[in-house]
């Protein structure tokens, strides 16, 4: 509904055996398609290959997760907080970043997981995932927990080693394979 704030998370897994130098996801959302993020308030979890974790909030003057105005398109630096920059087979890191739905109508999330490849000296695209949700106005009747007015009408475009979660009416549920 909109002014309702909602949670958009983005997952990342290294699911291959070579390790993914510099990754980072590009993250596109238009903001006049009704939801506006909040990078401020961005938190980044990394899992390590022996599944222990580290957390860390987004930091306004080392950003992590940024509005990037040379591609026009939300950036989320995967490999910030890791020394080496680098993701490990079977390391993975989600970025949960608040939003605001400010319109009704369709709203579109879509990530690609690009990693640099050294050999051509350039970013190279790793997957690619897309998330659509209707945002209506809410039920004159009481709705259950589990019947939410929205509708997933995407699917995945890739499924290598990028998940998307889905947003529904404030929750997060998860889509990561």
């Amino acid at each position: 509904n909109p002014g309702d704030e909602v949670i958009v998370a983005v997952a990342t897994e290294n699911t291959g055996d070579e390790n993914i130098t510099d990754p980072t996801v590009e993250v596109y959302v238009d903001p006049d398609s009704g939801l506006v993020l909040d990078p401020s308030g961005a938190v980044m979890t990394w899992t390590y290959t022996d599944g222990t974790t580290d957390t860390y909030t987004n930091d306004p003057n080392d950003p992590f997760f940024y509005w990037n105005d040379v591609y026009g398109t939300w950036e989320w630096w995967v490999g910030w907080a890791v020394g080496d920059n680098l993701m490990y087979p079977n390391e993975s890191a989600t970025l949960a970043v608040p939003a605001i739905v400010t319109d009704l109508g369709e709203i579109t999330v879509t990530a690609d997981f690009l990693g640099y490849d050294l050999q051509y000296e350039d970013y190279v695209l790793l997957d690619s995932d897309s998330y659509t949700f209707l945002s209506v106005l809410p039920s004159p009747e009481p709705v259950d927990a589990e019947t939410v007015p929205m509708q997933d009408t995407g699917a995945p475009l890739a499924a290598l080693t990028l998940g998307m979660l889905s947003i529904v009416g404030g929750a997060v549920y998860g889509k990561l394979r």
